[in-house]
């Protein structure tokens, strides 16, 4: 008898015990960590304002010397390859804008006043290092390294939809960023990025082509800034493997 008692209330404290369990919460598994490392593909677009010094007939400045600031948006692809260490994130990245920068106005006081002079940042690509500090779905980030610009500058007469001259030459330089990164889904990545851009001095010639002197050869020195939105696609999964 007293063995049967000993079990029953054995059976009853553990039956107890049970239902208590059951009504405990449970505690949520931790939600996995980004892991920034892999190659990323995407696309940005935003607007940039550039200042270009030319310099007309090889006169230095500032006698010979006409200041445009074309103006214009850009948009164009983003490829990219980086790794996470700890907390920081170091890769390499590449892009390329096409770019409306334009603006047409009076001509240098070197020149004859008749023709007005438009200058035309229409293209750029930059490639080069980055490194960054993720915390959990943020990533901030700095970038440099080197630039290049296709620049078209333009002569017309006063008035005139057309043309009369025009050179058009690739300028290499430097670039200077950084910017934020954030994940708004699996995969996906959206950011927010600033660059400064110097495409340095470079002598653009071509024959006269009906302009009314020797040449229109100049010296050129050009920059420019750029803010644009991101949006990347990592190629590997960032959770499961991979997460920290």
């Amino acid at each position: 008898m007293k063995k049967l008692l000993v079990a029953g209330i054995a059976a009853a404290a553990l039956c107890s015990a049970s239902a208590l369990a059951a009504d405990m919460p449970v505690k949520a598994a931790p939600a996995a960590i980004f892991n920034w490392s892999g190659m990323y593909v995407g696309g940005d677009g935003g607007y940039s304002w550039g200042k270009e010094k030319v310099s007309y007939f090889l006169t230095p400045c500032p006698d010979g010397c006409l200041t445009s600031k074309p103006r214009g948006g850009v948009i164009g692809p983003v490829l990219g390859i980086q790794t996470q260490m700890g907390n920081w994130v170091w890769g390499v990245e590449g892009s390329w804008n096409y770019s409306t920068e334009s603006k047409r106005g009076p001509d240098a006081p070197a020149f004859v006043p008749a023709f007005d002079y438009r200058s035309h940042i229409k293209d750029f690509w930059t490639v080069g290092p980055r490194v960054g500090y993720a915390s959990g779905n943020w990533l901030l980030f700095a970038t440099g390294g080197f630039a290049q610009s296709l620049i078209k500058d333009e002569f017309f007469v006063t008035a005139a939809p057309v043309a009369v001259a025009a050179t058009s030459a690739r300028h290499n330089g430097w670039f200077v960023g950084g910017g934020v990164d954030m994940v708004v889904g699996k995969n996906t990545i959206f950011g927010i990025e600033y660059q400064h851009a110097g495409y340095g001095t470079h002598l653009d010639t071509s024959p006269a082509s009906g302009v009314p002197v020797v040449d229109n050869s100049k010296y050129i020195k050009a920059t420019d800034d750029i803010i644009r939105a991101r949006l990347t696609f990592q190629m590997v999964s960032p959770f499961g493997s991979g997460s920290r």
